[in-house]
């Protein structure tokens, strides 16, 4: 079995968005038998960066908006985190290559 995989599912307020992210990633991940713990955060304040101090980097971060996530991870010294714009989850446009992009991740 692969090494469980931890990915952080963020918005702006930590509710129906980072939900849904969440509950996709871990589909795709049972789908390709990768175990994950998602994490949802608020994309707000310093919660992400607080969070990364307390528990080190995570695998991915899906995550809305994506230039605000990337910035974040930036000020924690963790720009080498891949990161996922998760809006295609939710419109459709472009789904298909987030999933891809998600599985990716979830594989290395």
């Amino acid at each position: 079995m692969s090494k469980r995989k931890t990915v952080i599912c963020t918005c702006a307020t930590s509710l129906a968005t980072s939900t849904q992210y969440a509950r996709i990633v871990q589909e795709l991940a049972k789908k390709i038998n990768v175990p994950v713990k998602t994490e949802q955060l608020q994309l707000a304040g310093s919660i992400l960066e607080d969070y990364l101090k307390r528990n080190g980097k995570p695998d991915l971060v899906v995550g809305t908006p994506a230039w605000g996530v990337k910035k974040r991870l930036a000020k924690a010294n963790a720009s080498d985190v891949p990161v996922v714009d998760g809006i295609p989850l939710l419109t459709g446009v472009g789904r298909d290559k987030v999933e891809e992009e998600i599985l990716k991740e979830l594989k290395k």
